[in-house]
């Protein structure tokens, strides 16, 4: 069995697409542009051979299942986007439907979840508050001996709650470690490959899965690895770390290429930066709201051009490249 591991950003694409042609309104634009997309790189094309296997089976399921659940209409809307991160599940790891013990599968079935470009506020029992990011997942799970978040995916702002008589620890859960309150208001961020804690107020408990820990206090965060720690605590700006909890990304001199991966994470689709352009800098204060204007003023302050190549598909390239 063919079980190579494919990106999880062509994965999303390729589930996009496959919902887009399942969809019954696809026109021979979008045929096109799909065509494009295969022939781009040779992964497009392995994520959507691995993709359509799956559908097969999909449509197996029930006589016009598939198109009722990948339809246009409205009511549909939120069947079509979990099926497609089904789809995007098994296409990212082994072909079939055990994707729901996947990552991915864990995270569609998460207590808590954004879709891309929500943000959300949630107050549990205990009078802690979380605020979820884009694209970001948790699981509730209180216990008799502690307060347990799994973070699956994303980032989350936690100002814990101090209900009177409560002795239970704290804690947020991720790939790589756990994250213990320590009376403390703190974000912790689940990146592929590592988590990042931030605190703000109070001091949190930082340990990985391997024994190492650190307590970081008021204005530091850390970045744990599956190695361990890249570096010891380091000072935080509050103001740029914090920014995304008032639906901001803030750029001081930032990598090109590094704001637009930042960006990415509030739109669908795909947003390639050009190498050649990658290392200029951008500075100011963005809107995640609008990502359309976001990149439609970068030409403004930059000497780049924003291709469309399709709706989920823009690539950020040198002026003058010739279309």
């Amino acid at each position: 069995m063919n079980t190579i591991a494919i990106p999880e950003r062509t994965a999303r694409e390729a589930a996009e697409w496959l919902a887009t042609l399942m969809s019954g309104t696809a026109g021979e634009d979008d045929r096109l542009h799909w065509r494009l997309w295969r022939e781009a790189d040779p992964i497009n094309e392995q994520a959507w051979r691995r993709i359509e296997n799956l559908s097969a089976g999909l449509r197996q399921l029930h006589s016009g299942a598939a198109r009722q659940a990948l339809g246009p209409a409205p009511v549909h809307a939120g069947r079509r986007r979990a099926l497609g991160t089904l789809l995007w599940a098994g296409a990212a790891g082994t072909v079939g439907w055990t994707s729901l013990r996947s990552p991915v599968g864990r995270e569609l079935l998460a207590d808590e979840r954004t879709a891309t470009g929500e943000r959300r506020e949630v107050m549990l029992a205990d009078g802690t508050r979380l605020l979820l990011d884009t694209a970001s997942a948790v699981d509730v799970r209180y216990g008799g001996t502690e307060r347990l978040l799994v973070l699956r995916a994303g980032r989350i702002l936690v100002t814990s709650g101090h209900p009177h008589g409560e002795s239970r620890p704290l804690i947020v859960q991720t790939a790589q470690g756990r994250a213990r309150a320590l009376g403390t208001r703190f974000s912790v961020r689940q990146e592929e490959g590592a988590t990042t804690v931030a605190v703000t107020e109070g001091a949190v408990e930082f340990a990985g899965r391997g024994g190492a820990s650190r307590v970081l206090t008021a204005g530091e965060w850390a970045r744990l690895g599956s190695a361990g720690f890249d570096a010891p605590p380091r000072a935080l700006d509050e103001d740029t770390a914090q920014a995304w909890t008032r639906g901001q990304i803030l750029a001081d001199g930032m990598r090109l290429d590094a704001f637009l991966a930042e960006l990415g994470r509030y739109r669908p689709g795909l947003l390639q930066c050009d190498p050649a352009v990658a290392a200029l800098r951008i500075s100011g204060v963005f809107p995640v709201a609008d990502t359309d204007t976001v990149l439609a003023t970068l030409p403004l302050s930059l000497p780049v051009q924003v291709r469309t190549r399709t709706r989920w598909w823009l690539r950020v390239e040198p002026a003058g490249t010739s279309l």
